[in-house]
């Protein structure tokens, strides 16, 4: 416990009237003036009122619903959340003989896999979850409803990674007018946009490593962000176009294109970018775009083609690749990693027999 006005830290397990705060407690919430912890024993116990020192062996309940083992505990819209390994109970606070009380009825039938993907976006809360059936998906509670937000291209990537899920961390933040929700593997990190419901991933540096960012918090009007494999800390800005002293690669693959599976020839592809927005000097004082096609569903790319985005005031700069061949099917890959803003409004195909 961290007194933030004298900066004392006192260790619960070696302060006397903190006898009843459980052994091996994970995660700590705080409603009605009240700390609540999760026990091992399906059990969770809270603190005597506004007295996070204080913790008496006779304040706890147990989940009630299944017998899962209790994963967190969670406060959302003046409710607490039993967190289990398949199933979620919501309790409320009491004026009875305990402070808090189960709310009849109200239960959801998934659980937590990772406690650390738990995070409050807007007026829900979003996690990492699995039930009995063995299904992991990512959920969104809105009240007593879980509703899933993930799709099924992004649940297969989850399973997966199953043996790693139960450490995915996740973090929330708002940037250009967008909501997003970050998840990160030990290997990947799939990101979340709320405003239009689409699931991209993050990586890092022009190999593709892994997204280097892992815990995220707003401190004094500054998003914060941990770096995963460094001893730093970074501040997340819109416009810091690298993560550090790695470049930012942003990528697009589009849907396959197709004409009932007639071979057809692509004459010209224009991408439709924000131009003329290149540096005074150095890199991105001449920004590219590089295209790569497919002809075999994504297995092998082509040649890597180079296109300018417009040097600084350019903004008639059309962006457009011609003679790209012919074919059955078509995949197009488009990356860009020069340190200017990259924005695609729309492309358009010029395609014949």
């Amino acid at each position: 416990v961290v007194n933030t006005a004298t900066g004392t830290v006192t260790t619960l397990s070696s302060h006397a009237p903190a006898a009843g705060f459980p052994n091996g407690a994970t995660t700590v919430s705080y409603l009605a003036s009240r700390f609540i912890a999760n026990g091992q024993d399906g059990r969770f116990y809270w603190s005597a009122l506004n007295d996070g020192l204080s913790w008496s062996t006779l304040d706890f309940a147990s989940a009630e619903l299944a017998p899962d083992n209790l994963v967190a505990t969670w406060v959302s819209n003046g409710q607490l959340l039993l967190m289990g390994e398949y199933t979620t109970e919501f309790w409320a606070p009491s004026t009875g003989s305990a402070a808090f009380a189960r709310v009849s009825g109200a239960a959801a039938p998934w659980g937590l896999l990772s406690p650390w993907s738990l995070k409050r976006v807007g007026s829900g809360t979003i996690f990492l979850g699995r039930n009995y059936q063995g299904d992991t998906k990512v959920l969104m509670l809105n009240g007593y409803d879980a509703q899933v937000i993930s799709t099924p291209n992004v649940e297969s990537r989850i399973q997966a990674a199953q043996e790693s899920a139960g450490v995915a961390v996740a973090m929330s933040f708002a940037s250009g007018g967008h909501t997003f929700y970050r998840l990160r593997f030990p290997s990947f990190t799939l990101r979340y946009d709320l405003t239009t419901n689409a699931w991209d991933e993050d990586t890092t540096g022009p190999d593709g490593a892994n997204f280097c960012g892992e815990h995220g918090a707003l401190i004094n009007g500054a998003f914060l962000v941990s770096d995963a494999s460094r001893s730093k800390i970074y501040y997340q800005q819109e416009d810091a176009y690298a993560d550090y002293d790695r470049p930012i690669v942003r990528e697009v693959v589009t849907r396959h294109t197709f004409s009932d599976y007639d071979r057809t020839t692509v004459d010209k592809l224009g991408v439709d970018f924000e131009t003329g927005i290149g540096l005074v000097s150095g890199q991105g004082s001449n920004p590219m775009a590089m295209l790569q096609v497919s002809r075999d569903n994504g297995r092998t790319w082509g040649n890597e083609m180079w296109a300018s985005v417009g040097a600084l005031g350019k903004y008639l700069t059309r962006v457009w690749w011609t003679r790209l061949g012919r074919s059955r099917d078509w995949l197009f890959r488009i990356k860009m990693s020069d340190p200017v803003r990259t924005i695609i409004c729309g492309a358009s195909l010029k395609v014949r027999p």
